[in-house]
């Protein structure tokens, strides 16, 4: 069934209930479901803001910045952003920071996202790793996969050991980069996604000189905040990749090692949930990750170097239960 949607607004708005409470959102964009208040934010600027004249209680998303490819070529898939989830958390009155994670091609990592209560406690959701560069895996919210020939993934995943003073319970999401093929014309491995670990690359699957690259990691779902709900504030392009399940943080696809032949679709895959797929053919470059948290596929060996598929920024999604 098709949300209740009583309005659906961006920048600065503002909401009652009852004629006295009013819940505003800067920089964000609010959508009402039912009895439910989302407000959503995508703007990589700052400041943003989510105010409460009073006390709320809420469900909170907030989804690092995914890891571009880097410059190199035969490289694993980036790992995807890190989530940081509470629920049935509590809120002041008073104006809660929102900072959301942007794509970093200079830096290792794509940028940390944050929601920082009034009262002081912090979500925070770790960038995913850049693709290694370009056998070495990268650590970050989730890792990258490591490179072509390489049997080993040394990486960290850093989200599951991020710490919040939040006073209610929550959830960390990351998972590990994949190795790769062992031995001659070994595929790259598979990113890190929210949800799951990367596949490793095969080597050789393709005859006489072809390793495939192994999928990126799945995305986590999170239905409060599939398309079915908060769609109105989602790009359309995105909205596929996100679908009605809310999958955010894919993994990035490996690349293959070719020489020759085209790994089959079911290989270098990005993860569900926004990841880009690794190249499929000798000499070509992976593709860009595809919603938020999305990590980028890698690079194939022999296409010469300089190009940086990028990651997908982070999102912080905020759910005011009961109040409309």
């Amino acid at each position: 069934m098709a949300p209740i949607l009583s309005r659906v607004s961006s920048g600065f708005g503002f909401g009652k209930k009852g004629g006295s409470t009013t819940f505003s959102s800067n920089g964000g964009t609010i959508v009402d479901v039912g009895a439910d208040r989302y407000h959503v934010f995508t703007s990589t600027a700052s400041p943003l803001s989510l105010v409460t004249s009073s006390p709320a209680t809420v469900e909170i998303m907030v989804v690092g910045s995914g890891g571009d490819t880097g410059a190199f070529a035969g490289g694993g898939g980036a790992g995807g952003g890190g989530i940081q989830y509470a629920d049935n958390a509590s809120l002041i009155a008073g104006t809660h920071t929102v900072v959301v994670g942007a794509p970093n091609p200079a830096a290792t990592t794509g940028d940390d996202s944050s929601f920082t209560s009034a009262t002081g406690w912090v979500l925070t959701a770790r960038g995913g790793a850049r693709g290694s560069s370009p056998q070495t895996a990268t650590s970050g919210g989730s890792s990258s996969g490591s490179g072509y020939d390489t049997s080993s993934n040394n990486s960290t995943a850093n989200q599951p050991s991020t710490t919040s003073n939040i006073p209610t319970p929550y959830s960390n999401y990351g998972n590990l980069g994949a190795p790769g093929g062992v031995g001659g014309y070994g595929g790259c491995g598979g990113g890190g996604g929210a949800g799951g670990a990367g596949s490793p690359g095969l080597r050789m699957d393709i005859s006489p000189n072809h390793g495939s690259g192994g999928p990126g990691g799945n995305g986590q779902p999170f239905p409060s905040f599939g398309t079915t709900n908060i769609g109105p504030a989602l790009p359309a392009p995105t909205q596929p990749f996100i679908t009605a399940n809310g999958l955010y943080g894919g993994g990035g696809g490996g690349a293959t090692n070719a020489n020759s032949g085209t790994s089959p679709s079911n290989r270098c895959k990005g993860g569900p949930g926004g990841g880009g797929d690794g190249a499929r053919t000798d000499s070509t470059v992976g593709s860009a990750a595809n919603s938020y948290g999305g990590g980028a596929g890698g690079n194939e060996l022999e296409y010469g170097g300089g190009l940086r598929p990028a990651g997908f920024q982070g999102i912080v999604c905020v759910r005011i239960k009961n109040v409309n």
